[in-house]
């Protein structure tokens, strides 16, 4: 698990901005191969009062709901006892949420008669490079009941550097840009390990 904060770019900032994420995940291996996968949630600031282009409609919150995940498959390039180099590509979705009002004339004034939920989301590609730095390994005196084999248990601090395309098409204007970001986790692995 771990925390980052996307920047937007291009047309997606014009409707929001970046913003501290919370996020979690869980990762697969053999030998040098991984395969990932990742949630994670934010509450990024709406720059814009309509964002879907509808008349009478506008925003009623600062912030909307960003929800994202991934997965990705990788691989190994570096692997020492101190340092380990991974870069992964895949796929992700992403969606964002956020109320807005319809508003009305009532009595030459613009008041607001309901509020309702929308939301935009989409799946895109994702890649990533996972830089391990580990400070901690151990291994387990006794085997594992699922395998027969005695398990190797590193902790690391993890820090990956990423970028995603997301492209909205409902919006008006349409959105799309880049999320790019940086990731910093603690990442606690287990390998099994054939000892006799």
């Amino acid at each position: 698990m771990g925390v980052l904060c996307p920047p937007q770019t291009r047309s997606l900032h014009d409707a929001f901005s970046g913003s501290w994420t919370f996020t979690a995940g869980l990762q697969l291996g053999y030998r040098r191969l991984r395969l990932r996968a990742d949630i994670g949630y934010s509450q990024p600031k709406l720059n814009r009062e309509n964002i879907m282009g509808i008349p009478n409609q506008s925003i009623t919150g600062t912030y909307a709901s960003h929800l994202a995940s991934s997965i990705a498959q990788g691989c190994a390039i570096v692997d020492t006892k101190r340092f380990t180099v991974s870069p992964y590509f895949g796929c992700t979705w992403s969606a964002f949420q956020w109320n807005l009002g319809n508003y009305e004339e009532i009595d030459d004034e613009m008041k607001l008669t309901s509020v309702e939920t929308r939301s935009i989301h989409d799946w895109n590609w994702y890649a990533a490079i996972d830089f391990d730095i580990k400070f901690y390994t151990t291994v387990s005196q006794s085997t594992f009941f699922l395998t027969g084999h005695h398990e190797q248990y590193t902790s690391s601090i993890r820090i990956s550097p990423y970028v995603s395309h997301v492209s909205f098409d409902t919006p008006v204007p349409a959105l799309s840009g880049y999320q790019v970001g940086i990731t910093v986790a603690y990442s606690g692995l287990a390998r099994s390990l054939r000892i006799r």
